[in-house]
């Protein structure tokens, strides 16, 4: 829902504290609304008897925006508020990508969750040269087999590829509210995570910079 040239006259007459109260008052309401959603997932999960691997992506992800969101608001209240652009970033990115995998189809899903947890095991298999992270990926594969996905072989460097398209392809095709905008938001958050004059910049005006993130966060997640 968009706001009324009204409404937002009125926000952007409030000074910077108050704009704060407001976003986090709000995201407190959206935290209810996520606690229930979990409450659901969660039951859903209990229930479900069938081997959906695709879940083992989807519910973990979901809980992840929720958790963050908490995060970002609790580091409103100490002077490192401006570090909010890393759980802002990262429910950037679990929200799009999520976006895009409940639009494809089940074993598509499926594929995706399977290379997720392929990628992790080929990392480990690598660093360490352990043949035990070769049999657990083994027994997973033998697990999974009645699944109509495709595997990738642990041994080659396919099992590093992304499912996903990019970030920036993501929300160019994403069909949520202003979507189109957000990607040079997502860029400043990718930026000030790596000590350049931007991060300074931000650093000196942590109170504002948090209350930026926390609009964000909300349009991300409403």
């Amino acid at each position: 829902m968009s706001l009324s040239e009204e409404q937002v006259s009125f926000f952007k007459s409030l000074p910077e504290q108050k704009k704060v109260v407001r976003l986090e008052k709000a995201l407190g309401v959206l935290m209810k609304v996520g606690e229930h959603q979990l409450k659901l997932l969660k039951a859903y999960h209990s229930s479900n008897k069938s081997k959906e691997i695709g879940f083992a992506y989807f519910y973990p992800t979901v809980q992840s925006v929720w958790e963050n969101i908490n995060f970002a608001l609790s580091l409103g209240k100490g002077k490192f508020r401006h570090f909010n652009v890393y759980p802002a970033r990262l429910i950037c990115e679990n929200i799009f990508r999520l976006e895009y995998y409940i639009n494809q189809t089940k074993d598509q899903q499926n594929e995706i969750c399977f290379w997720e947890m392929a990628r992790v095991m080929k990392r480990f298999y690598d660093e360490f040269k352990d043949e035990e992270f070769k049999n657990q990926y083994d027994e997973i594969v033998k697990d999974l087999g009645n699944l109509n996905v495709i595997y990738p072989d642990i041994e080659k460097d396919e099992a590093y590829k992304d499912k996903f398209p990019n970030m920036e392809v993501l929300m160019r095709q994403s069909k949520l509210p202003s979507s189109k905008n957000f990607y040079a938001h997502y860029r400043f958050l990718c930026e000030s995570h790596h000590g350049k004059l931007l991060s300074l910049y931000i650093a000196k005006d942590g109170l504002k910079q948090y209350r930026l993130n926390l609009f964000y966060i909300l349009l991300f997640t409403r």
